[in-house]
């Protein structure tokens, strides 16, 4: 690799290194990787510390990714409670273990799902047959370990 020689690197006040200028937002002080691990600092205090700014990106996260406002995703998990599949108290269980289940073909809206038989679906690939077969299976073998 070539030798920076001056002119090419500029100092990062905060990893008290030279760089690259290629390594520089334009007229930052500090490096990009610095840069981003402060942002990175930042948004997580502001998640633990401010619930105003933890629910304006809870939002935006449900509104990007679901289609649905965070009030109107919530109403929903309230009107359904118990996941589709398995039954288990959605509203009793951490909401990170708790999915917004759609179609990965049409991208329409399911159901919500426990974390256990989301990855299940998932395992599957969403392919029936194959479900049908694993039921088949664990019919056929229902016996198998007990006297």
């Amino acid at each position: 690799m070539k030798a920076l020689i001056d002119g090419d690197t500029r100092w990062c006040s905060s990893c008290k290194s030279h760089k690259s200028r290629a390594d520089f937002h334009k007229q930052a002080h500090y490096c990009k990787a610095c840069a981003n691990a402060k942002a990175r600092q930042h948004h997580h205090r502001r998640m633990k510390e401010d619930p105003l700014y933890r629910d304006k990106k809870k939002d935006a996260h449900v509104r990007t990714t679901h289609g649905v406002s965070l009030e109107q995703y919530n109403a929903m998990l309230e009107q359904q409670r118990y996941c589709a599949i398995c039954k288990v108290d959605l509203l009793s269980i951490s909401r990170s273990l708790v999915h917004y289940d759609h179609c990965h073909t049409s991208g329409r809206y399911r159901s919500f799902l426990c974390t256990n038989c989301n990855r299940g679906l998932g395992h599957f690939k969403d392919r029936i047959e194959s479900l049908e077969t694993a039921i088949k299976y664990l019919k056929e073998h229902k016996h198998n370990g007990k006297d």
